[in-house]
């Protein structure tokens, strides 16, 4: 099955069985990256494009792992789930994985325009 959002965005849905976003009607896993006209997107670039006079504050080195923007105050959302996915990737056990977001990512506050961090780490 296909989402298509504004926009011509499509994004391929994975098995929702026993998804937390089955009942919301939202894809339980995006990969970050979006169909846009044959072109693969990741999810930042394409919030580039829908703002693109607008400065965003990111954690450096985790564009993959944007989910969203907050349309008000313009902060990135991050999906930790994936930021810890990903340090786990680069050569730290899960364990170790967490406790550098929870020290290094988590606890860091820059002003007005902090990322925000979705914790989805219990709903995969």
């Amino acid at each position: 099955m296909t989402y298509r959002f504004n926009r011509s965005i499509m994004i391929e849905r994975n098995d929702l069985a026993g998804s937390p976003y089955l009942s919301l009607g939202l894809p339980s896993q995006i990969k970050g990256f979006f169909i846009l006209g044959g072109i693969m997107e990741s999810i930042f670039e394409l919030i580039l494009e829908i703002y693109p006079e607008q400065e965003f504050l990111k954690i450096e080195g985790h564009d993959d792992s944007i989910i969203g923007v907050e349309s008000k105050t313009m902060r990135l959302i991050y999906s930790v789930n994936k930021i810890i996915t990903d340090l786990s990737m680069s050569g730290m056990d899960w364990e170790e994985a967490e406790e550098f977001y929870d020290y290094n990512i988590e606890s860091a506050h820059i002003g007005d325009k902090t990322p925000i961090l979705c914790d989805d780490r219990n709903l995969f």
